[in-house]
């Protein structure tokens, strides 16, 4: 019986995965060999692949490969999507956060890598929930909020109604139940975003 094309590739796949390995313990490179250990299926992927998505991402945040190393490295599932839909979805970041520029979506996504991984509609769905549940006035007082605690953009964002009490799951869970326990955990930051929009509408009042 003549072997499939199956039973041919699967030791060729085997001995590739050998060989990454031992040639990531030759060079000592152990920042690769974690990165493996955390999403190990990176290792089938092809190499001109893995470089092409480091290459949209150091283009879109402006990072020198380096950099842009390192925040795979943090963050391997990055690979797991394509150059273009991480384009896109760092420009849908800066749009729906309404960051000033390059410089300010590449601190966000420094901070937070996994930020690259949300779909449009995931953060889009966020913003008017905080904006909502903390009583703030306007859009880019909540997306303010989102760019100061980035990780609110892991939570999902559930239907506008009161949460249960025994319910902790989502964003409401977390800290936006009460805006008096959001203020608790980051003391002050209600107050400032009051004082900044009295600010604004004193500063767009017209004079008398």
């Amino acid at each position: 019986m003549l072997p499939t094309v199956k039973d041919l590739v699967a030791p060729l796949r085997l001995a590739r995965l050998w060989i990454c390995a031992a040639c990531m313990c030759r060079h000592g490179q152990q920042q690769a060999a974690g990165m493996y250990r955390k999403l190990p299926q990176l290792l089938l992927y092809r190499t001109h692949n893995l470089r092409r998505k480091t290459a949209a991402i150091a283009e879109v945040l402006g990072l020198n490969p380096d950099q842009a190393s390192r925040l795979v490295r943090a963050d391997p599932r990055l690979m797991t999507y394509a150059p273009e839909t991480l384009r896109r979805r760092a420009g849908a970041l800066r749009q729906l956060l309404l960051l000033p520029g390059r410089a300010a979506l590449r601190r966000l996504v420094v901070r937070w890598p996994s930020l690259l991984r949300k779909s449009e509609s995931s953060i889009a769905g966020k913003v008017p929930v905080i904006q909502e549940q903390l009583g703030l006035e306007d859009r880019r007082s909540a997306a303010a909020v989102v760019q100061q605690h980035p990780y609110l953009a892991s939570y999902s964002a559930r239907p506008p109604q009161p949460p249960a009490k025994e319910e902790v799951g989502g964003v409401y869970g977390l800290v936006l139940m009460r805006p008096a326990r959001f203020d608790m955990r980051y003391p002050g930051f209600i107050a400032q975003q009051a004082e900044q929009q009295a600010a604004a509408q004193q500063a767009a009042a017209p004079q008398q």
